[in-house]
C-alpha cells in the first residue's frame, strides 16, 4: 500500500490525467443511462367522455354508452373495458395490453 501510494504522489500529473479520464467516463455513462426516475407503470388507456345535457343516468346508459361500448369491444390488444354513466356524462374508459400503440389504434375508434 505504501508503494502506491509513493507512486501516485510522485506522478501527479499520470494521477491528475486518470481522474479526468474516469470523472469524463462516468458523465457520459450518467447521460446515456436508460432509466427513468419515475417510470410510469399505469396501463396504456383511452378515455371516452361524452357530455348530454340534460339527460339522466339511464337514458345516457341507454342511448350513449351501450352502443359505443359495443362498436369498442372489438379493438385488438383491449384488455378492459369500462363505463360508468351518471346525470349529463358518461366516461368510458379503455384499457390495451402493454406496449401497445394506441396512436395506430386511434383510426379505428375516429371511426366510432
Amino acid at each position: 500500500m505504501a508503494a502506491l501510494i509513493r507512486f501516485a504522489l510522485t506522478q501527479r500529473l499520470l494521477m491528475m490525467l486518470i481522474t479526468l479520464l474516469l470523472i469524463g467516463s462516468g458523465y457520459s455513462a450518467f447521460k446515456q443511462i436508460p432509466i427513468d426516475a419515475f417510470p410510469d407503470v399505469s396501463p396504456t388507456q383511452v378515455k371516452v367522455i361524452v357530455k348530454a345535457a340534460g339527460m339522466p343516468p339511464e337514458e345516457v346508459e341507454a342511448r350513449i354508452t351501450a352502443p359505443i361500448e359495443v362498436e369498442l369491444l372489438g379493438i385488438p390488444r383491449q384488455t378492459m373495458l369500462r363505463s360508468i354513466a351518471k346525470y349529463s356524462l358518461t366516461d368510458i374508459t379503455i384499457d390495451f395490453e402493454k406496449g401497445t400503440d394506441i396512436i395506430g389504434q386511434g383510426n379505428r375508434l375516429q371511426n366510432v
